[in-house]
């Protein structure tokens, strides 16, 4: 209440001297122009006649309008400053143009202390905006949603709250300023870590699916080695059946004997170089392949530690980011 009381006869004070300097440099600049040109009054005059009855009668109904950022620039202020000051205090964004408009150039001593006092004014303006802001972003807000959504977010906290480092802010505020830097800069690292944690434990998840679905695959690639293996045992068994068959023609057949005898030492060699070869190169092929599905399988339970470390990992960190919310909200009771 004191706090709203004391920026209440702030604000009445600065429109008073706002009001007094454009009321000065009004009267000096229609002092300094009759002074100048006798007939100025007369012409002025019949200039309002003229005018002054389109306007009060409404006139055009299409204004045009100067563009925010010279009115503003013409104050010394930024836009979004004179935006807040235009919507919050219309009088004296008004009455701060008006004093603006009227100053006069040749005047050195009224202008001097016009243009003090109008700095005075600049500067207790843009003091009120900053703790308007402060207040209702920072104490009644909170600036912590939008770092943990993007932690750029942090460098134009930093930025705005930097701006409160001056004299016209009183010791209290200036404390929780500096508290409320600490935690942002805390809280913006905490959250890459987090993003950067999480980044990992993906792609180490994947890989780790990666590496089981090649062992899942060697497994299948075995078992079709091993019915092949005994595909080829039909093979043997035809040519045991031809040896038998032509082991009983001999009986009947002498004068094939000779003949004979050699087709069955052709297709006894047949049958041994059939059964070594299909022998030795399944086992090789199925003992390769299994070392392979023992490899992958390995990797993926190293994988797989991996990511309860990560895991682990990222509940510390939320457990931080916690406690940081806590002396976040912890300091805005407090405000």
């Amino acid at each position: 209440m004191q706090d709203d009381s004391d920026k209440t006869v702030t604000d009445k004070e600065n429109l008073e001297a706002a009001n007094a300097a454009a009321s000065n440099m009004e009267f000096v600049h229609t002092t300094s122009n009759s002074q100048a040109n006798p007939d100025y009054s007369n012409e002025q005059m019949d200039f309002d006649a003229e005018f002054i009855p389109e306007a009060e009668e409404g006139g055009s109904e299409i204004l045009p309008e100067s563009s925010t950022s010279k009115l503003s620039a013409s104050l010394g202020m930024s836009e979004g400053e004179f935006d807040n000051m235009r919507n919050s205090k219309p009088d004296l964004a008004l009455r701060l143009l008006m004093a603006k408009k009227w100053e006069p150039a040749s005047s050195s001593d009224t202008g001097d202390t016009s243009s003090k006092s109008e700095a005075s004014i600049r500067q207790n303006v843009r003091q009120d905006s900053l703790l308007l802001k402060f207040h209702s972003e920072y104490i009644n807000g909170d600036m912590l949603k939008s770092i943990e959504e993007n932690t750029n977010a942090a460098f134009a906290h930093k930025n705005f709250l930097n701006q409160l480092h001056n004299p016209l802010t009183d010791e209290d505020t200036l404390s929780k300023v500096i508290q409320f830097e600490s935690i942002i800069e805390q809280f913006a690292k905490a959250v890459q870590k987090k993003e950067y944690t999480l980044g990992r434990m993906s792609h180490q998840k994947l890989a780790q699916a990666i590496v089981f679905d090649k062992a899942n695959r060697s497994v299948e690639k075995v078992e079709a080695m091993k019915t092949q293996k005994a595909n080829s045992g039909e093979g043997v068994q035809e040519c045991i059946l031809n040896i038998d068959k032509w082991q009983e023609e001999i009986a009947g057949l002498r004068a094939e004997i000779v003949k004979r005898e050699l087709l069955i030492h052709s297709e006894q060699e047949k049958r041994k170089q059939l059964e070594e070869a299909a022998t030795q190169a399944h086992q090789e092929a199925i003992e390769k392949e299994a070392r392979e599905g023992l490899r992958y399988f390995s990797a993926s339970e190293a994988l797989q530690e991996d990511v309860k470390s990560l895991e682990s990992n990222v509940q510390v960190i939320d457990v931080e980011l916690d406690l940081l919310k806590a002396q976040y909200a912890s300091l805005k009771s407090k405000a």
